[in-house]
C-alpha cells in the first residue's frame, strides 16, 4: 500500500470496493450509460467476478486516510443491492437455474473512494521479443475531487509498480493525449480510418489457393481462432498477446457483431474480420464498421478485402481502421465519402481517411530496459556496432531522467555505465561514437519503432552529437525499425 498524509493507494478486493467504483464510475464516464442504481448494482457485481478470475488485472483506488468531511459520489447512494457470491468461472449468474442463482444483498460503497484506475499485465510482441508491458486503464477521479493533484498521483504511483514488476515499459489509450505526453508518454502508430465504398477494395488482390473459402464464425470457433491469433500476434511488431477469454469476448456477442473467416487450401483459418452493421433512417441504407481484421499472409488479405467489395449491393460505406501506411495503395478510391468534401487541402487535395492517436508507451526504467532478460538486451539493433551515449530528460519520473552508455556489437547491445549504474573500476566515462540526447517521450517512441530517430533530428526533436552526415546515418541505422508497431487491444 502507497500512502500520503491525505490518502492511500490500496487495491479493490471487496464488493463494497466495486459498488464504490460503480457509483463514481458512472459520473466520469457517462457513455457507459449504466445510470440507475440497479445497473450500477449490476456492473459492481460484474467488476468484482471478473477481478477474481483474471489475475492479470488489478483495480487500484485512492482512499482517504480520513473520510470525516471527505465527500464523494462514490457513497451516493449509501447503498447498493448486489450479488455478492460469484458464479462459477466461465459462467454467469444468469445462466444458472433460477433456485441456482445467487440472492443479492444490500451492501454499502467504502468511503473516501477519491480516485481509481486498473493495471493490466500483458505480453506484446516487440521486435520478434515477447515483452512484458503493463497497461493503465479506467483512470478516474471522483467528480467531487478534481483539480487535487489526484489524476498525477495516479499516474506515478503506475509507473512505481511497473517498476516494482521489472517492467520496462508501459501504455495506455489516452481520452486526452497532451495530459500524458507531458508526464512522457508516446503516440505509437496513429490509426487511419477510411470512409470508403465496398467497390474501392479490391475483389481480388493476388491468386487464391485452391479450396480455400470464406466462412461464418462464431463461439464454437474460439479455440481455432486463438490459435490463429497467437500466430499472427507472433509474426506481427507491436501485437499483444490474447487468451482464449479475450477471443471469446471479440467473437461472443449474442449478435450484436459478426466474424467472417478465410480458410486456405488446407482449411487452416489464416485471418478473419470482425464487423458490426451501423444502420441509419432510411431502411436500405447501412454501412459496415469494421472492428478487425487478422491476416496472416497476403491471400488471407485479399480473400477478406474481397468479402469486403461483394457487399457493394447492400452497403453504402465500409468504415475500415488500419495502422498499415500503404493499404491505402490497395482501394481505388481513398477519398473520404461520408459526403462532398467542403474543405479541400492546399485548394486541390480531397480529404482521404481519418488518422486518431493509437496507444500510448512509456520507458520506465532506462536502465532497466537493457539489461540481460529485457528487450533492449534481446532485440538485435540491426546488426550494428557502435558505442552511443543516450541523454534524456524526463521532469516527471526519476528512474528515466539521466544518462546511460551503450556499446551495441553486431546488434547486441550491453551497458557500459550510466547515472543509476555507474563504472565499478573507479575509472573516467567512455568515449563514445555518438550522444543523443533528447525526451523519454521522443527515445521510447524511437525504441518501440514509432518513430525515425533520423526525422526527429532532422525536424530538432534529437539532438546527435557530433552533428556529423556519416555518424547520424550510424545512429539512424542502429535505430531503425523495419516496420511501424500495430495493435488491435483496448484496455
Amino acid at each position: 500500500m502507497a500512502s500520503s498524509s491525505a490518502y492511500s493507494f490500496r487495491k479493490l478486493e471487496s464488493i463494497e470496493d466495486f459498488a464504490a467504483l460503480s457509483n463514481s464510475a458512472v459520473l466520469c464516464y457517462p457513455g457507459m450509460k449504466f445510470t440507475s442504481f440497479e445497473t450500477r448494482s449490476k456492473k459492481a457485481s460484474e467488476w468484482y467476478q471478473a477481478i477474481q478470475v483474471n489475475p492479470a488485472k488489478t483495480m487500484w483506488g485512492i482512499f482517504a486516510n480520513n473520510t470525516e468531511g471527505i465527500q464523494t459520489t462514490a457513497s451516493n447512494p449509501k447503498s447498493l443491492s448486489v450479488v455478492v457470491s460469484a458464479p462459477a468461472v466461465g459462467s454467469s449468474s444468469s445462466e444458472l437455474p433460477e433456485k441456482d442463482k445467487p440472492a443479492s444483498t444490500q451492501i454499502t460503497p467504502t468511503p473516501g473512494l477519491l480516485a481509481y484506475s486498473g493495471h493490466t499485465d500483458f505480453i506484446v510482441n516487440l521486435y520478434g521479443v515477447p515483452t512484458d508491458v503493463l497497461g493503465l486503464g479506467f483512470v478516474g477521479t471522483d467528480l467531487l475531487q478534481k483539480k487535487k493533484g489526484l489524476a498525477k498521483a495516479t499516474v506515478q504511483f503506475f509507473l512505481s509498480e511497473a517498476q516494482r514488476k521489472q517492467h520496462s515499459l508501459v501504455a495506455l489509450y489516452a481520452f486526452r493525449p497532451e495530459f500524458y505526453a507531458k508526464m512522457g508518454f508516446s503516440a505509437s502508430t496513429p490509426w487511419i480510418e477510411y470512409t470508403v465504398t465496398p467497390a474501392a477494395f479490391p475483389r481480388q488482390l493476388v491468386p487464391m489457393p485452391a479450396n480455400s473459402s470464406l466462412v461464418p464464425l462464431g463461439p464454437a470457433d474460439i479455440e481455432e481462432a486463438h490459435e490463429h491469433y497467437t500466430r499472427y500476434a507472433e509474426k506481427v511488431h507491436g501485437m499483444f498477446q490474447r487468451t482464449k477469454a479475450e477471443i471469446k469476448a471479440l467473437f461472443d456477442t449474442n449478435g450484436d457483431s459478426q466474424a467472417v473467416g478465410w480458410r486456405d487450401g488446407d482449411g487452416k483459418l489464416r485471418g478473419y474480420i470482425i464487423y458490426t452493421f451501423k444502420t441509419t433512417e432510411a431502411f436500405l441504407t447501412n454501412d459496415i464498421q469494421v472492428v478487425e481484421l487478422t491476416h496472416e499472409n497476403k491471400h488471407a488479405l485479399s480473400g477478406l478485402l474481397g468479402f469486403l467489395h461483394v457487399q457493394l449491393d447492400q452497403i453504402r460505406h465500409v468504415k475500415f481502421p488500419t495502422q498499415i501506411p500503404q493499404l491505402h495503395r490497395l482501394l481505388s478510391d481513398e477519398r473520404d465519402r461520408n459526403e462532398f468534401p467542403t474543405h479541400l487541402i492546399r485548394r486541390l487535395c480531397q480529404p482521404a481517411g481519418q488518422r486518431a492517436p493509437g496507444i500510448m508507451y512509456r520507458l520506465v526504467d532506462l536502465d532497466g530496459f537493457f539489461r540481460e532478460g529485457r528487450l533492449g538486451a534481446n532485440r538485435n539493433f540491426n546488426n550494428q556496432s557502435i558505442r552511443v551515449r543516450f541523454e534524456v530528460s524526463d521532469s516527471f519520473h526519476e528512474s528515466t531522467n539521466g544518462w546511460i552508455g551503450i556499446e551495441f556489437v553486431n546488434g547486441k547491445s550491453s551497458v557500459v555505465e550510466s547515472k543509476w549504474s555507474p563504472r565499478q573500476d573507479g575509472q573516467a566515462g567512455h568515449a563514445y561514437d555518438a550522444v543523443v540526447s533528447t525526451t523519454i517521450g521522443h527515445l521510447t517512441a524511437v525504441l518501440v519503432g514509432s518513430a525515425s530517430v533520423k526525422e526527429l533530428y532532422d525536424i530538432g526533436a534529437v539532438s546527435i552529437v557530433p552533428e556529423d552526415g556519416a555518424v547520424v546515418e550510424r545512429v539512424a541505422g542502429l535505430l531503425r525499425s523495419a516496420e511501424l508497431p500495430r495493435e488491435w487491444t483496448l484496455f
